[in-house]
């Protein structure tokens, strides 16, 4: 039991430091990643029943371009069953520093290039691919995303998504990758 909690605590320091501290933001006050990458989403449908969607598989930070000097920077992830994707739409000149260790809340919308002119703060936006989801959808909630030391990408999600059926499913869960692309 004593070497258990030593290493418990060994691995909260790896994966946290002083400057980024994830537990100050909204859900990542215990968690602790374990693998160089992966995810582990729970849903939660209207009637209780819950599916994980967990993976080994996070690729992040891929960025492109929008019209008047605007951009996108993306991470994604999941398994052979689904995916996510969590896209941060960004005016001319913002730092990463506004994009990292903020919560940010999503945009119900999908965002259209022919829209990405007129953009003057930060637009995130989730939707989720698969079987079970409404792909032209997206989710509603809230999104954070953190770097520390050992980490370019610990992410945590929360909110709501609607289903093929147009039921609303609860989500909630974490995203990670020790060597994420630079941003």
């Amino acid at each position: 039991m004593k070497k258990f909690i030593i290493l418990m605590l060994a691995g909260t320091l790896l994966a946290c430091s002083n400057d980024d501290d994830p537990s100050k933001g909204m859900g990542m006050s215990n968690f602790v990643p374990n693998t160089p990458q992966g995810n582990n989403l729970k849903f939660t449908d209207p009637s209780g029943k819950t599916e994980l969607l967990s993976g080994n598989v996070v690729l992040g930070w891929a960025k492109g371009t929008l019209l008047n000097k605007k951009y996108w920077r993306q991470v994604r992830g999941g398994n052979s069953e689904g995916s996510f994707w969590i896209r941060f739409n960004l005016p001319e000149n913002t730092n990463k520093k506004d994009v990292i260790g903020k919560e940010h809340q999503l945009n119900p919308i999908r965002f259209k290039l022919e829209n990405s002119s007129k953009i003057n703060n930060i637009y995130p936006e989730v939707w989720f691919t698969g079987s079970n989801f409404n792909e032209l959808k997206n989710a509603t909630g809230k999104v954070e995303i953190v770097e520390t030391d050992t980490y370019n990408i610990i992410g945590y999600l929360k909110g709501e998504v609607l289903d093929k059926d147009n039921q609303l499913i609860k989500f909630e869960g974490y995203f990670w990758r020790k060597d994420a692309e630079p941003w």
